[in-house]
């Protein structure tokens, strides 16, 4: 090995991390472009995890080492057999002597790679004794290196039957027992659990010995899990959940037997209000995972009643106000959602009711609070259970529309929103009782935003003749609200006339000038955020008023809103493009022919919009997704994943295509879902005004058939679908009429969209594996 050439690469490495831009970006154009483009790297950068005293420079160092091994797998094998044979035992000496804990990992991740290649050849023998010798060693640092490298290496065996982990599984499951009771190392304990995690992943349904072996392994895991609440060990709390859902979701049946006891150490450490808001979030996750996916288990043992009763007095904890946070309140909610979901109402209700009734009459706020939230989650899954019973119900909810208390006030609005999703005629009905109360609540300042979102709710389930009578008095004050409430009480006010527009039809007619005069405003709103959120809402509800009042009345406004909604699209805000291409579709269907001069306008930016990448950068990362300090910004095409670093320096590497899939701009697929649907609308509202689209419109639509996000390939077959309906009505044809023969043939432009749709469809729905498609 050329000496000067260790020194240069040594030197580079330390450039990567210094404070000077230029001398980082110079540092890694070297990198790529000359070292990373030598096989000498190899056995260079082992040296220099041999030898530098930089600790930083060693962990590059491996991190490098490993990615390069990991996508350039020739530049390990064009080392000779000597080089290879050298490197593999030098690798094995430093990760039993390196101190530095972030180092050792990522020498054991460089040895899970080396292994990925050797050992489906059999061309590393040392290994596995090696490991089960260290997993043996009276240093708890040895043993600690071994079972990590032990856990890295068993994902090279999960990942590659050809590895042979079957002949060592006992041995294998031997070491682990004694590991997962190690006396002086938690994290020995912590690294035994992910091992038995990657275990769990491939051992042979058929192999009942490693199934009871695993089975019985469970209570220690449980055992390791209780030592990092005590300790407070979130981040291998975190890890040993992570083995848990894998045991959830594989089919055999290692954790049924130890189901009851898992649920009551849950619960336990859920409730338990000193403990770090974290290790709670993980526990009541951990019991919804249990609901999902052993909830046949759940259900013979008859533990719906048991999980009910221990989370309510988490439901009665104070939120935050950020909807988006988890707590342990919500995530209490969530598992009761889950019960009325997963399990037949029978089990569920009964249990629930008995608790309504205790907390609903207590005189504490935030138990009458509970009572309606608990009850409003387990709506959506019992709610055929519940119709023949809900005048037991009505009484908890007017009272709690007007409980003196703000707090059961505003839980009493998301219960009408509740009942009006999934029992909306029944609750439209109660209207008498409910709407005057929530009118009441849309006049306190602390409860108008809840207040306008129940009004909205009830209004969409009311039917015109109903509605009437309490129009005057709804735009009455809503209309007051538009004028002067802030901009997210504005957006939900907003909302609710577009719901009364909706319901009132022609009615509304008196009332829609004004409305648009003082909404127009909003459609010039450009700040992120609130302001943007309420002019989506407006987008939305001008078109809701375009087909409640008609092309006539809406006509004078049309030209402005378009131009409105052109400019939104100049704005970088996948939402408000979202909106636009409702409005656009929405005013294709009211206005038809007339719409067919802005096609040449709204087609190209729809089919913008469906090319759009959705992947993006890493936060804080370079272009291409590395962080610097982990891994030097374009080395290879694996990135890894910002974040993710444990203390111990365990970083999870993900494989850039896998990302991909994972790190996107949500936003983006479900604008991108919204555009597919609009296409539908505009063919079938325009009809011969979109056909010089139809081509450049399919074959953007057939790229996206394998599209990652199910929502984008549900959308794009169901406008394929339509294009094939629409063109074929155009035709003209005789209805089709039912048979083995065909007694009407398509049309020939039809029968050509079919040739080309329908294979490529079928193809899709092959390998589709979301059963809702």
């Amino acid at each position: 090995m050329d000496p000067s050439f260790v020194q240069n690469l040594h030197a580079t490495l330390q450039q990567t991390s210094v404070p000077d831009t230029n001398a980082v970006k110079a540092a890694t154009e070297a990198l790529q472009n000359v070292f990373f483009k030598n096989p000498a790297c190899v056995p260079a950068l082992v040296e220099i995890l041999s030898s530098s005293p930089d600790m930083a420079v060693r962990q590059l160092a491996s991190v490098e080492l490993r990615k390069l091994i990991a996508k350039k797998s020739k530049f390990w094998t064009k080392q000779d057999q000597e080089a290879r044979a050298n490197i593999k035992s030098k690798l094995l000496q430093l990760v039993s002597e390196e101190k530095s804990t972030p180092v050792r990992n990522g020498i054991a991740r460089v040895v899970s790679g080396i292994a990925r290649i050797e050992l489906p050849h059999k061309t590393w023998p040392e290994l596995l004794p090696f490991l089960f010798s260290a997993a043996d060693s009276p240093d708890a640092a040895h043993r600690q290196s071994a079972i990590f490298v032990f856990y890295t290496v068993l994902e090279t065996f999960v990942e590659d039957e050809t590895a042979g982990l079957t002949q060592y599984l006992p041995q294998i499951m031997a070491t682990f027992s004694k590991a997962l009771q190690d006396p002086e190392s938690l994290e020995v304990r912590i690294t035994t659990v992910r091992g038995l995690g990657k275990v769990a992943e491939s051992v042979d349904e058929e192999s009942p010995n490693d199934l009871a072996a695993l089975q019985g392994a469970v209570p220690s895991i449980v055992q390791v899990l209780n030592q990092c609440f005590e300790q407070t060990h979130t981040e291998g709390a975190k890890h040993i959940f992570a083995v848990f859902e894998i045991l959830f979701q594989i089919e055999s049946q290692v954790v049924n037997p130890h189901i009851a006891e898992l649920v009551d150490f849950l619960l336990t450490k859920a409730a338990d209000t000193n403990a770090e808001e974290d290790l709670r979030l993980m526990s009541l996750n951990g019991i919804t995972n249990i609901v999902s996916y052993r909830r046949a288990r759940v259900q013979s043992l008859g533990l719906a009643k048991i999980i009910i009763q221990r989370v309510m007095p988490i439901v009665v904890e104070e939120d935050n106000e950020d909807p988006d946070d988890e707590t342990p309140s919500r995530l209490a909610l969530r598992i009761i959602d889950g019960l009325s979901t997963e399990l037949p109402p029978t089990h569920v209700f009964p249990a629930l009711l008995e608790q309504l009734q205790v907390y609903a009459s207590n005189s504490d706020p935030h138990h009458r609070k509970a009572a309606l939230l608990a009850f409003s989650v387990a709506i959506e899954g019992c709610s055929d259970y519940l119709r023949p019973h809900l005048d037991k119900f009505w009484p908890l909810v007017e009272s709690g529309l007007r409980d003196p208390d703000a707090v059961v006030r505003k839980a009493a609005c998301l219960c009408i929103g509740c009942l009006c999703e999934d029992l909306g005629t029944e609750t439209a009905a109660k209207h008498a009782a409910f709407l005057p109360a929530i009118m009441d609540l849309i006049n306190t300042e602390d409860t108008q935003r809840q207040g306008c979102v129940a009004i909205d709710s009830l209004l969409e389930c009311m039917d015109e003749d109903t509605i009437a009578q309490y129009l005057p008095s709804i735009m009455e004050r809503l209309s007051v609200l538009l004028e002067t409430a802030d901009v997210k009480i504005k957006a939900t006010v907003t909302g609710a006339i577009g719901s009364a527009a909706h319901a009132s039809k022609e009615a509304f007619l008196p009332y829609f000038p004004r409305t648009v005069e003082l909404m127009t405003p909003h459609l010039l709103l450009t700040e992120e955020g609130d302001e943007l959120d309420l002019r989506g809402i407006t987008t939305d509800t001008m078109g809701t008023f375009a087909e409640a009042v008609g092309k006539d009345a809406f006509r004078p406004y049309y030209e402005d809103l378009m131009k409105h909604c052109f400019e939104a699209l100049n704005l970088n805000s996948p939402q408000l493009r979202e909106c636009s291409f409702i409005f656009f579709a929405v005013m294709a269907r009211v206005y038809s022919d007339d719409f067919v001069r802005f096609l040449p306008h709204v087609v190209p930016k729809v089919i913008e919009s469906l090319q759009q990448e959705e992947h993006e950068g890493l936060p804080g990362a370079a272009p291409d997704g590395t962080v610097n300090g982990i891994g030097v910004p374009g080395s290879s095409s694996e990135v890894v994943a910002n974040g993710d670093v444990d203390d111990d320096g365990d970083e999870e590497y993900v494989d850039e295509d896998d990302w991909a899939k994972l790190h996107v701009n949500t936003a983006v697929s479900i604008e991108k879902e919204v555009a597919a649907d609009s296409l539908a609308t505009l063919f079938s509202a325009t009809k011969a005004g979109f056909l010089p689209f139809l081509e450049s419109s399919v074959s953007e639509l057939m790229g996206l058939l394998d599209h990652f996000y199910y929502g984008i390939r549900k959308s794009v077959i169901e406008t394929l679908f339509s294009f094939i309906g629409t063109l074929n009505q155009m035709s003209g044809v005789p209805q089709w009429e039912a048979g083995a023969e065909v007694k009407t043939p398509l049309n020939a432009d039809v029968q050509k969209l079919v040739d080309v749709v329908y294979p490529a469809v079928l193809a899709a729905w092959d390998i589709e594996d979301d059963r809702s498609l």
